[in-house]
């Protein structure tokens, strides 16, 4: 599971079983569920190893993605008139109120998948892309819990044997120089502060004539382009999958405390070495 790839994705090998063709797949971790999704290939294969059936699938959230939504605008849009028209067909439901209710017109275009047409809609009223969790259900606010987890190598908290951090300079944009309108050049400057002052120079110009709102444009740019400048891995034993998007705290015995952060991916293995899953931080705020 990652924060920037919508469908979560499992790969999973089997000693080969006759079967007919499979089209979805529900994973538990004893009696809770942990995946549910679509297969989008089985593969079966004949080597050394033996007989072997293998498949490939994504969560729920791939309907949304791979089908066309119909063009449409809305007037004053509420959750549960995104959720009938867009999640329903395809059996997801939404978790948020459903009386919440955006006062404005939201647009579907030709060609824009259902998914494209509900986090259009999610960031202009709840400032945050959408998430279909492992049991099928959509969130209006992301992949964010209200919950913090603690990792450690030598203290209490989640145990990790495997540490990377990676800090990288080369992302960062420092400032995003905007155009508004055609006849003005490129006056309006937005600055990304944090940048700045780690003495970063690395600029952008947006032509933002065509766009409604030019600076909260110009902001997420910046804004990922922060989110990339810096991640830490950790390597843990077992299933850690329920840390994905809770806030964290590292403690290392070498690094010592680490802060605001987040937990923006998780990867699990199970295998003939047993458990591990590999998870991936970043900070809340530069």
């Amino acid at each position: 599971m990652e924060e920037d790839v919508p469908a979560d994705s499992l790969y999973a090998t089997f000693r080969y079983f006759e079967c007919n063709e499979l089209k979805s797949v529900k994973v538990y971790d004893e009696n809770v569920v942990v995946f549910t999704g679509i297969i989008d290939e089985q593969i079966t294969e004949s080597s050394s190893d033996g007989d072997l059936l293998k498949i490939s699938a994504r969560s729920l959230a791939a309907l949304l993605l791979d089908n066309e939504s119909v063009p449409i605008s809305y007037n004053h849009p509420s959750c549960s008139v995104i959720e009938q028209r867009h999640l329903k067909p395809f059996s997801i439901s939404a978790l948020e109120n459903n009386n919440d209710t955006y006062f404005g017109t939201h647009t579907v275009y030709k060609g824009e998948s259902n998914y494209k047409a509900v986090e259009g809609f999610s960031k202009k009223v709840f400032k945050s892309p959408v998430r279909v969790n492992e049991n099928g259900e959509l969130s209006f606010k992301g992949i964010f819990k209200n919950e913090k987890v603690v990792f450690s190598n030598s203290d209490d908290g989640i145990f990790y044997h495997g540490f990377l951090e990676n800090i990288r300079r080369c992302e960062p944009i420092s400032k995003v120089r905007i155009k508004v309108v055609n006849s003005s050049g490129y006056h309006t400057v937005l600055e990304n502060e944090s940048a700045v002052k780690k003495g970063i120079v690395r600029e952008r110009y947006l032509n933002a004539v065509l766009t409604d709102t030019p600076a909260v444009y110009a902001q997420s740019i910046i804004e990922n382009s922060n989110k990339k400048a810096y991640s830490l891995t950790l390597k843990c034993k077992g299933q850690k999958l329920y840390t994905f998007g809770c806030d964290a705290l590292v403690k290392d015995s070498v690094k010592g405390e680490i802060d605001n952060l987040y937990v923006s991916g998780v990867r699990y293995e199970l295998g003939n070495s047993g458990e591990t899953t590999v998870v991936t931080l970043k900070r809340k705020e530069v």
